[in-house]
């Protein structure tokens, strides 16, 4: 069965577990949610304070961000599965690690996220090579669905 006919499955809570719907896949859902939950409970905080504040920036997003680190290097040790799912969801650490400067001209922050974007940056190169010994290396179309099915969760 193909990968996304399986992981679509997955998505709509399959009554019999497959290789691809098991610990990897499911491992993946609550991080994910929990990143869009923290991201938007910033945002909100940001709106309240105002547009000259400098209580949030980018620095308190990234820093919020690599918190799930620990969550992609569990990823990478449960196969070929978990090494697609933590590539994922550092993606989806990528996008909410930093602030939306139109929400506030002070977003930018300190220089204080220079430490979480290394983390972050050092765990991709880690996926990456990770992915290239499971013969992942490249986005072929297959991975590009799975990504694509699991960080729109629908």
């Amino acid at each position: 069965m193909a990968k996304s006919v399986i992981l679509q499955s997955w998505l709509t809570k399959p009554t019999k577990e497959t290789p691809y719907t098991a610990p990897a896949a499911r491992q993946t859902r609550k991080p994910v949610e929990t990143i869009k939950k923290k991201s938007t409970a910033l945002d909100k905080r940001v709106k309240a304070a105002g547009p000259n504040s400098r209580a949030v920036t980018s620095d308190t997003y990234a820093q919020a961000m690599e918190k799930f680190i620990k969550d992609v290097r569990k990823l990478m040790d449960m196969g070929e599965e978990g090494v697609i799912m933590a590539f994922n969801l550092l993606l989806e650490m990528g996008q909410h690690s930093r602030g939306d400067f139109h929400m506030s001209m002070k977003m930018c922050g300190f220089g204080e996220s220079g430490d979480s974007y290394q983390m972050m940056d050092e765990c991709m190169l880690e996926v990456i090579e990770k992915r290239k010994e499971f013969g992942l290396g490249s986005l072929d179309k297959e991975s590009f669905k799975i990504s694509k099915l699991l960080l729109l969760n629908k």
